[in-house]
């Protein structure tokens, strides 16, 4: 079985039942086909099986909607071979814009537009040339094939100018001089994101091709290079193509965003109706948590050790707390079999099964090295190095120090550390969730307190902590501080009634996220892209494409303190 129908299955919940499609040894191609008895076959549970029968359609509707929009793009009229093209009449002959403004080469007689086609017109005197559909030879010159041309690098530096664009904005030369610095503003990003939208409703409407909007993106961070990144994908913070991996995940975007409120509020742009389902039902399946499925083996460091073994292990694990060493020992050699009980059970069973990943200390810690060993240690290593760009973008972006109710500005490192990774949550959109009022769903987005709570709370010294447990409604883990943001007395983790220690505030969210991963938890709601941003550009765990896929504001703060572009004026 390929790794395609494994990542879907588990993707989909039904991970339980990927044995059972490899013994029928069912691969990418024969899934997608899948109908009937044989899915009853494979899934004879009712509820599962209605389950995988619905995502299955959606994936086939999604499939064909792809096809059919493949389809016409390669029906286009070819214009890449250097052959003669002989006309019947003004309308047989129509060579599409592709955007290019090229040079033609005519008679002085000749009276032709631009149609945007690199090409040579031979036309004899006695020809009446109104527009392009008029009988006489056309010579074209070949450009790349269509999958090339897109990713052309001459082709997107020859498209857009965003120089030249931007010198013809108010305000341009002050966007211009953000971007060569790559610390956009706010109000800058918003301004410049108008700007270039403009620009492409005016040459190409209000729907542009992907690759047009794609092309412009490129445009962007290839004019700019510290607005890029060092994994070179920078410009999916201004556009990003959709993607069938999810099935349901519509392009992304500064621009694409722009275009759809630009959209909204034409009454002459009537919404469509594939796009309006598409994107109520991304809304709908859209997870909380972008925690991908664990897909580690691990093996044990006893090679003899079995189920049975396991079992034991798990059993006395229930009843005993010490010796300490042994807890360990036993603790470490159970994750394969732990890791798999989690994904298929919820919060309350895996406590009562493994009790002692928290109220013994270390036991989630030690859990994810096992797991991510090359993972375990990046927020200790790389946040030093990122807090001070991260406080000098939060500058640029939001009143922060007003939202966090900072007296005064940190100086020490530590201090710093902590103010930044606080501040998270302020840098980006709050989340959305569909509400009930009256007898409709509504969608309610948190507001940036509602989105701080879920992530850090702040107490008094001396706070009773049992009474704050048995007190707490927000939903949980969180981290809870005892005094104040910068400087607290002590730092925990409140997850299920637990209150853990931590030995600094920087350890208390490494702990906070691991509770996340390792107990296969959905970030909440209200705040959950301060904790993408953490789990994907500090500890480097998930692909984030599809539905997984971040918000244009995350990976632009990703671009800002990844970048090694940065002009020496912009270096810490």
């Amino acid at each position: 079985m390929d790794h395609f129908v494994e990542e879907t299955l588990t993707k989909w919940g039904l991970s339980r039942f990927i044995q059972k499609f490899k013994e029928n040894e069912v691969d990418e191609s024969s899934f997608r086909m899948l109908e009937g008895e044989v899915i009853k076959e494979l899934i004879p549970l009712v509820g599962p099986r209605i389950k995988f029968s619905q995502k299955l359609k959606e994936l086939q509707e999604e499939t064909k909607r792809m096809e059919v929009d493949d389809d016409e793009e390669d029906n286009l009229p070819d214009i890449r071979l250097n052959q003669p093209v002989e006309a019947k009449s003004e309308d047989d002959l129509h060579v599409p814009d592709i955007g290019v403004n090229r040079p033609v080469e005519t008679k002085p007689e000749d009276d032709l537009p631009d149609n945007g086609v690199n090409r040579l017109v031979k036309a004899k005197p006695e020809d009446d040339l109104p527009g392009i559909g008029v009988k006489r030879p056309v010579e074209v010159k070949p450009i790349p094939a269509k999958k090339h041309w897109k990713e052309s690098a001459a082709y997107v530096k020859n498209l857009f100018d965003i120089k030249e664009i931007l010198s013809r904005t108010i305000g341009g030369k002050e966007l211009i001089r953000e971007m060569t610095e790559g610390l956009l503003s706010f109000k800058n990003r918003k301004a410049l994101t108008a700007a270039l939208v403009s620009f492409l409703i005016e040459k190409y409407g209000q729907y542009p091709r992907s690759h047009i909007k794609l092309a412009m993106a490129k445009a962007i961070v290839k004019q700019f290079p510290a607005l890029d990144n060092e994994d070179g994908d920078g410009f999916e913070v201004w556009y990003t193509e959709s993607t069938t991996l999810d099935g349901k995940h519509d392009a992304n975007g500064y621009l694409e965003h722009r275009f759809r409120n630009v959209r909204r509020r034409d009454p002459s742009c009537k919404p469509d109706k594939k796009t309006t389902e598409a994107s109520t039902s991304s809304s709908k399946s859209r997870l909380t948590s972008s925690v991908p499925a664990i897909s580690v083996i691990v093996i044990s460091d006893d090679e003899d050790s079995d189920s049975t073994t396991s079992e034991q292990m798990i059993t006395w694990l229930k009843s005993n707390k010490e010796p300490k060493k042994q807890v360990q020992e036993y603790m470490k050699k159970t994750v394969p079999t732990r890791t798999a009980y989690i994904r298929e059970h919820n919060l309350p069973d895996i406590l009562k099964e493994y009790p002692r990943l928290l109220d013994t200390e270390g036991m989630v810690g030690q859990d994810f090295r096992t797991l991510f060993p090359q993972h375990c240690d990046n927020l200790f290593m790389k946040w030093p190095s990122f807090s001070d760009k991260i406080i000098m973008y939060a500058e640029q972006q939001v009143d922060f120090r007003n939202l966090l109710k900072l007296t005064s500005d940190p100086e020490k490192d530590e201090e710093k550390q902590n103010v930044a990774i606080q501040v998270l949550p302020v840098l980006f959109p709050s989340g959305t969730i569909k509400a009930l009022e009256g007898k409709k769903k509504k969608l309610k987005r948190a507001t940036v307190a509602e989105s701080l709570l879920s992530y850090v709370q702040i107490a008094p010294i001396g706070t009773n902590i049992p009474d704050f447990l048995e007190d707490v409604k927000q939903t949980q883990p969180f981290v809870l501080l005892l005094g104040n943001r910068v400087t607290p007395e002590q730092q925990f983790v409140i997850i299920e009634r637990f209150a853990i220690p931590a030995n600094s505030i920087l350890h208390a969210f490494d702990l906070c996220f691991k509770c996340f991963y390792i107990l296969d938890l959905n970030y909440p709601w209200e705040g959950t892209n301060a904790w993408d941003f953490l789990q994907k550009v500090v500890y480097g765990l998930g692909e984030g494409k599809g539905k997984m896929m971040s918000t244009s504001s995350v990976l632009a703060l990703k671009n800002f303190i990844t970048c090694s572009a940065k002009p020496k004026s912009m270096e810490m």
